[in-house]
């Protein structure tokens, strides 16, 4: 009887063993997704994500720009400028792929009035070598302006102009649009919204998508594509479909850490929602406008960039 007890003991150990080992994978298996993105509207982008993926989201590009040049980088996602991204790929200095175009354009002019841009003055604008400027000055030509542009080092720098009059025009993203002519109002300053530089760019190039100019990307780690499949089907589903819902983007945006996401606060991001321009779409519906995109930034567009999901 003593053999009987002790195999039945060591059937039960292994058993144990086995059932210890098989929790683990599964814990392994279910841990969240790391996501990098910048804040402001990429990482709106990703509100329905808050709560089941681990998403860090910091301000500025150097380091989303590092993360993506790293090999063993432990995000999964990196949501990142998609010159910067497909820059890196350019030159095979990434292991991360891209996916697809997340968010677009959405810089807007605000002036003193609606002919501001005909009238004498100075137009304050930010990001001189990047996105921004390139989009201003292949949109609106400076020489035929009788503004005189002067850039800033960022656009907190666009809205301090304004606010002191000292620019009739500020290039602007949202939602510092829109918070800045609000601050205006309270300053006794009339500032409205003069110009939108997604429907200028649109009628100044030839793109085969509604939305204008690409502007944040969606990369992802090679061989994490299938890990990412549901995550993708999430943005796609709530850019393109669950987002239309005022009152379920309104829930959302009031549960969700606007702080941490970069936004002042849920009214602005609903009131500002759609200028936002928050779309997911498929890289490789987008061959013709990203290889015109890039091009303004001396990067040769590849289908190699592509990741295989």
């Amino acid at each position: 009887m003593k053999w009987m007890k002790g195999l039945l003991l060591t059937l039960l150990l292994l058993a144990g063993c086995a059932n210890r080992g098989s929790n683990e994978t599964v814990q392994k298996d279910q841990e969240p997704l790391m996501i990098l993105a910048p804040s402001g509207a990429p990482a709106l982008a990703l509100l329905p994500l808050y709560g089941n993926y681990d998403i860090e989201t910091v301000q500025g590009s150097d380091v989303i720009t590092a993360e993506l040049a790293r090999t063993d980088s432990m995000y999964d996602v990196i949501v990142a400028p998609i010159n910067t991204g497909t820059k890196l790929l350019a030159e095979g200095k990434s292991s991360y792929a891209l996916n697809a175009v997340l968010t677009w354009g959405n810089l807007y002019l605000v002036g003193t009035n609606p002919d501001a841009l005909q009238e004498s003055g100075v137009l304050a604008a930010f990001g001189e070598a990047a996105v921004p400027g390139m989009i201003l000055k292949n949109t609106i030509d400076p020489d035929t302006l009788p503004l005189q542009v002067t850039y800033y080092n960022a656009v907190n720098e666009v809205q301090a102009a304004l606010l002191a009059q000292k620019a009739n025009v500020g290039l602007m993203a949202e939602p510092a649009a829109s918070a800045t002519i609000a601050k205006g109002k309270e300053n006794g300053i009339d500032l409205q919204i003069i110009a939108d530089l997604q429907t200028m760019y649109l009628e100044t190039h030839e793109m085969t998508n509604p939305y204008g100019y690409p502007q944040a990307a969606l990369f992802i780690k090679e061989g994490r594509e299938e890990a990412c499949k549901e995550l993708i089907e999430q943005l796609d589903t709530f850019s393109n479909q669950s987002a239309k819902d005022r009152q379920t983007l309104k829930k959302m945006l009031e549960e969700a850490d606007m702080e941490m996401i970069g936004m002042p606060n849920a009214s602005i991001a609903l009131a500002t929602w759609e200028r936002q321009n928050i779309h997911y779409v498929p890289a490789k519906d987008l061959k013709e406008d990203l290889s015109s995109f890039l091009a303004l930034f001396q990067i040769t567009y590849s289908e190699d960039m592509l990741s295989r999901q």
